[in-house]
């Protein structure tokens, strides 16, 4: 996870461009786009330790997910396409 969180920076600004085909989106993305792609990956960990910190009683993987997606979804709702 270190390594692909470092990529996105790696990108942005060691790299000269204005536009980034990744292959996994139907858009052109940019330094911003990166630097929001890194900032959901860094919220998604956060409520995940978050999330499991709170809820050390339940070892239930599908509740934890759950909780994760809610409140992903809720912090990221109309800021990134395609969330759900």
């Amino acid at each position: 996870m270190d390594e692909y969180i470092k990529a996105h920076d790696t990108l942005a600004e060691d790299y000269d461009f204005d536009v980034l085909i990744s292959g996994h989106e139907k858009i052109l993305g940019t330094k911003e786009h990166i630097r929001t792609d890194k900032e959901f990956v860094l919220s998604v960990m956060d409520n995940v330790k978050q999330i499991m910190a709170n809820n050390s009683e339940t070892t239930d993987s599908d509740l934890i997910t759950a909780r994760c997606v809610e409140t992903t979804l809720s912090q990221w709702q109309g800021r990134l396409g395609n969330l759900e």
